[in-house]
């Protein structure tokens, strides 16, 4: 490759390996799991005798570009076949529109290299998307969807977390059992400081915290229908969930468990915006 410029190089991210299919799956499947945006999915191709390389350059929010270094392959079988049709189901899963270019084999060199010039953008800009889309050929017929879902493995949003079960969130995964007791256990020991009612437990102390119009807690809603809602929600979870945990060991997977957690997590975000009844209101 010829000697290159620094200062004639395009402000553009690389993720993924070249010619490593799983790394650049697990990139693109990192930026969707994030939440990032796309868009615009350029599928970039250099094809030879029907057999092909593929990288994409993707639009982000902000006009921040990302590449995705050529870990798929077509006209052959093989992972780089494979990995390529999963990526295309993956993108229009999530509604993404994908055009497709044809570039040189010097232009994907310099994308595999890190070094896309800002010449090679503008090309891009100019240059016709190949029609009618050829990509959909590159998508195999069998595909089923726990072979998408594999991508998104279970995992914690930190920021939907109430910040007193961060230290169990942690280490979740490793004991989610012991992650979810210990949850339920602080929510009734929280409840019952805040209520003073230290011998209850279970429904009756989750009635009397919250149950009508004269519980220990409530949450200014405008009609008793609300409140009464969403103490319910606590009855039903603890019903549901945290009384078979109480009486039996519960087998459950990773994304189960997850589930579990996160409703826990509500209760909690719910129990933090309750108040204490006055006086006058319970007379």
């Amino acid at each position: 490759m010829a000697k290159i410029n620094p200062k004639d190089l395009a402000e553009i991210e690389y993720h993924g390996s070249h010619g490593i299919t799983s790394h650049c799956l697990d990139a693109v499947a990192r930026l969707i799991h994030f939440g990032q945006r796309i868009y615009q999915t350029r599928l970039l191709s250099c094809v030879n005798d029907g057999f092909g390389t593929h990288a994409l350059l993707l639009t982000m929010e902000y006009e921040n570009l990302i590449v995705i270094k050529a870990g798929f392959a077509s006209g052959y079988g093989g992972e780089g076949t494979r990995g390529l049709s999963t990526l295309l189901k993956l993108l229009q899963k999530h509604r993404t529109e994908i055009d497709e270019y044809d570039i040189s084999p010097a232009m994907m060199e310099r994308l595999n290299a890190g070094c896309l010039l800002q010449s090679d953008l503008e090309w891009l800009d100019e240059a016709r998307y190949i029609r009618p889309q050829r990509y959909y050929d590159y998508i195999l017929d069998r595909h089923h969807q726990e072979d998408l879902e594999r991508y998104f493995p279970p995992s914690i949003n930190f920021g939907l977390l109430d910040p007193r079960l961060m230290d169990v969130a942690l280490d979740f995964f490793d004991n989610p059992g012991h992650a979810i007791d210990t949850a339920y256990k602080r929510l009734e020991d929280r409840l019952r400081k805040r209520t003073e009612l230290p011998g209850e437990s279970g429904n009756t102390l989750l009635t009397k915290a919250f149950q009508g119009d004269r519980s220990c807690l409530h949450w200014n809603d405008e009609n008793s229908n609300e409140h009464n809602s969403k103490a319910n929600l606590f009855k039903a979870v603890f019903g549901a969930y945290r009384n078979p945990r109480a009486h039996r060991e519960v087998d459950a997977d990773d994304k189960e468990a997850l589930r579990e957690f996160m409703l826990i997590n509500e209760l909690y975000l719910l129990e933090a915006k309750a108040v204490e009844r006055v006086v006058a209101e319970v007379e």
